[in-house]
């Protein structure tokens, strides 16, 4: 059985890009036109943005490995513990990274799961890719 062994998580380029996406964001609201309690309002908006998008990536995502098998199932192994799943079929590919959707086999919840070309091997993220282009994952 061909097993796939992937780091999941985010990367710090990711929050490097975010950072100057928010830089770029608030210049060009500064920079604009309008009346300064629509430009206030804006950038509080933005900043609530940032913050919740940075919270997300910091907490909710899983930071470890996970070993994906040829039946779809899986396990997330992290800080010594290890949570089998399965893979769902609903997944967002690009060819950095892709968010999959796993399920809990322990309590029935769904989660995502950010996998990074820049953490794996460029082996392992490709036949991730294929796998899921093709379905292959269950």
């Amino acid at each position: 059985m061909e097993r796939l062994d992937l780091v999941c998580g985010a990367t710090p380029r990711l929050f490097r890009l975010q950072w100057v996406l928010f830089v770029i964001a608030a210049v060009c609201l500064l920079a604009s036109a309008s009346s300064w309690p629509w430009t206030a309002a804006a950038l509080s908006a933005l900043v609530a943005v940032h913050l919740s998008a940075r919270a997300c990536l910091a907490s909710k995502q899983p930071h470890g490995r996970l070993v994906l098998r040829d039946d779809g199932n899986l396990e997330l192994e992290r800080n010594g513990a290890s949570t089998p799943g399965t893979l769902l079929q609903r997944a967002w590919i690009s060819r950095w990274l892709c968010v999959i959707t796993w399920e809990n086999l322990e309590t029935g919840t769904r989660h995502p799961c950010l996998v990074c070309a820049s953490r794996n091997t460029a082996d392992e993220f490709r036949r991730l890719l294929v796998r899921l282009r093709l379905g292959q994952v269950a």
